[in-house]
């Protein structure tokens, strides 16, 4: 059977059944179109689109757990290669925290570790901010100790915000910028533990921004260039997460 060459564990026949019957054909499909056309039966695609349309198809994670340990790593494989087709970071874990807030606190904390070097010597709240949640993923930390990790990154990241425009506007601070960025992608990923909430987005920005003020001073065309092009990479990085994606069912 065919599969499709991106999508590499989606039969070719489902995805057109599920993505190619849109006026005009998309050629960025969400996540969850994707993800419907990973669970059908490729025998039975094109009937299943016409009378279930995407929102008819079982696709969550535990649907596909409940097919066995084999279909949901193909799962997680599929979400991993759908990050690599958006534009940017952001835009990718918006639609992941929309689709499974428990991956998406995990993809957050890979996110906002690639910013581990930014932070400020001595001031590990931002890392016990990230192994909190990251503990909460797999069932081994409490709502209650994700909020006081969460408090404390984001403690450190007003913190550092003020010492780094404390000399504004002769000049900023960049290693304090940097630092605050970082403790605000550490702040979210516990607090979206401790909340059930959707951080995901603002928490790849934050990075990218972190990378930017290490670089230049906010608003200056490097800063921008700098985030933009973060962004963009960051999608590895998010790919990758998902195939380390810990919680086994």
């Amino acid at each position: 059977m065919k599969m499709h060459k991106t999508f590499t564990r989606i039969p070719q026949r489902s995805y057109e059944a599920f993505v190619g019957n849109f006026n005009p054909p998309l050629f960025n499909p969400t996540l969850h179109q994707t993800l419907a056309a990973l669970a059908v039966d490729p025998l039975e695609a094109e009937d299943a689109w016409k009378i279930f349309g995407v929102d008819g198809i079982p696709h969550s994670l535990e649907n596909f757990a409940d097919r066995g340990r084999v279909a949901y790593r193909q799962a997680l494989e599929t979400i991993s290669q759908w990050v690599m087709t958006r534009s940017s970071a952001d835009i990718a874990m918006g639609e992941i925290a929309a689709y499974d807030s428990r991956l998406e606190v995990w993809l957050s904390c890979a996110v906002a570790r690639e910013a581990l070097p930014l932070a400020q010597k001595n001031d590990d709240r931002p890392l016990k901010a990230i192994e909190t949640a990251e503990r909460w993923v797999i069932g081994r930390a409490t709502p209650a100790e994700c909020g006081a990790a969460s408090d404390a990154a984001d403690a450190s990241s007003t913190e550092n915000y003020a010492i780094g425009e404390a000399m504004y506007p002769v000049r900023y601070d960049r290693r304090a910028m940097a630092a605050a960025g970082l403790a605000s992608a550490a702040m979210e990923s516990a607090r979206a533990a401790m909340e059930n909430n959707q951080f995901g987005a603002q928490n790849a920005m934050d990075v990218a921004m972190a990378y930017a003020s290490a670089k230049a001073d906010p608003g200056a065309s490097a800063w921008n260039d700098t985030r933009v092009a973060e962004l963009y990479r960051l999608r590895e990085v998010v790919a990758a997460a998902c195939l380390s994606y810990p919680v086994i069912p």
